[in-house]
């Protein structure tokens, strides 16, 4: 099989893409001490990370091989729709962190100029953190060999645990800190918390011996 050849090139220890990741994960705080980002965009960052792997997580059904009990595409755009609901959900609440009433604008400029104007100020954060769950997908759903035990339709809501956790410990954060000045210092512990929420997720996921062929659904 095709995919059982990439994975014997791609497989390799967890820990590589856990220090990718973190390294990716840094990079606000640059954009904090160097570019003057300021809370909004740190946040709205991390809600256009909930969209990386959204996206990543339709290759991820596309090979999965367990539990395919119907079409792979109507599980895929039933994913889509229902994701897409989560994360227009999750896109109010960060708005209501924005500067200069930006909130009440977006029924004016709408969610896609919104973020998209985060999107290129924090361009290269947005790339890094993409190139890092790519990846993680190549070098751990692929070279692990999950694909071959993780389940489609589990893995249709598998994406829900990891971003809902950390995206709502992020927002009540963030208002929290918004409340008291939104000082750097506690930007900076919020983007820390987020990053050892992000390994533990990676390192639960993925933290099996590599060489093994048999898994655990992801």
């Amino acid at each position: 099989m095709i995919l059982d050849r990439v994975s014997s090139a791609a497989s390799g220890h967890p820990q590589l893409s856990g220090v990718v990741l973190a390294l990716a994960n840094m990079i606000p705080v640059v954009g904090i001490i160097i570019w003057n980002w300021q809370l909004f965009d740190v946040v709205a960052l991390y809600w256009s990370e909930c969209l990386i792997i959204g996206i990543l997580n339709i290759p991820k059904m596309a090979i999965s091989q367990e539990g395919v009990s119907q079409p792979r595409l109507v599980v895929v755009v039933c994913f889509l729709l229902h994701f897409s609901f989560f994360c227009t959900a999750l896109a109010f609440l960060v708005c209501l962190l924005s500067p200069n009433d930006a909130y009440q604008n977006t029924t004016q400029d709408g969610f896609p100029e919104l973020f998209g104007n985060v999107i290129k100020k924090c361009f290269w954060a947005f790339v890094t953190l993409f190139l890092s769950h790519l990846f993680s997908f190549l070098w751990n759903f692929i070279g692990q060999r999950k694909y071959r035990k993780t389940n489609l339709h589990l893995q249709s809501f598998q994406p829900y645990g990891r971003v809902a956790i950390w995206q709502i410990l992020v927002l009540i954060g963030a208002f929290a800190i918004t409340m008291l000045g939104a000082p750097t210092i506690l930007i900076l512990i919020l983007i820390t918390a987020k990053t050892a929420l992000d390994l533990g997720f990676h390192f639960y996921a993925y933290g099996n011996d590599p060489k093994e062929t048999e898994f655990s659904g992801n």
